[in-house]
């Protein structure tokens, strides 16, 4: 059973990741220059569907920007 109200809004990925990097942020486990390259997480088994190189800075608003 499905609750419509509060499902199928969003892609759950899409609104978990900013949870996600503030709790990692707020642990300490990355910090704003983390890097994440080459599509995965070494920490992790999250990969990144789309590569888009060396990212460098967290913003609550646009998540991951990359390096200038």
């Amino acid at each position: 059973m499905r609750n419509r109200s509060i499902t199928d809004v969003f892609e759950p990925g899409s609104t978990v990741k900013p949870m996600v990097v503030m709790t990692a942020l707020q642990r300490g486990i990355v910090n704003e220059k983390y890097r994440a390259e080459h599509g995965a997480l070494t920490e992790s088994t999250v990969h990144e569907i789309k590569r888009r190189g060396a990212l460098q800075r967290i913003d609550p608003h646009r998540g991951f920007t990359e390096v200038e």
